[in-house]
């Protein structure tokens, strides 16, 4: 089975955990979950490239796994301003 990261479908490469850990790759696995929701098991774990910031990955899980409508009414503006304003540093504009 490819492993792909859940948000934009890149190709995660065939990797123990740990070395992807190394990489830059987040994984979220059913332990790292249980404290907020209970995500299907044929679903996990969860693989995110390193190109994707934590802001990025939270905001995935609330509209994806968690969907919590009046939690994500929120934290959302927050978590789109830290996203874009992570993608501005990057760019160079501050």
């Amino acid at each position: 089975m490819t492993r792909c990261c859940s948000i934009c479908g890149e190709r995660i490469p065939q990797l123990s955990h740990e070395m992807l850990k190394r990489v830059g790759y987040t994984i979220l696995q059913e332990e790292d979950l249980v404290p907020v929701c209970n995500a299907p098991a044929e679903a996990l774990p969860f693989y995110f490239c390193a190109s994707h910031s934590k802001s990025e990955i939270t905001l995935w899980l609330h509209e994806t796994v968690i969907c919590n409508r009046d939690r994500l009414k929120i934290i959302r503006p927050r978590l789109e301003r830290q996203i874009r304003d992570s993608r501005m540093k990057i760019a160079g504009y501050y």
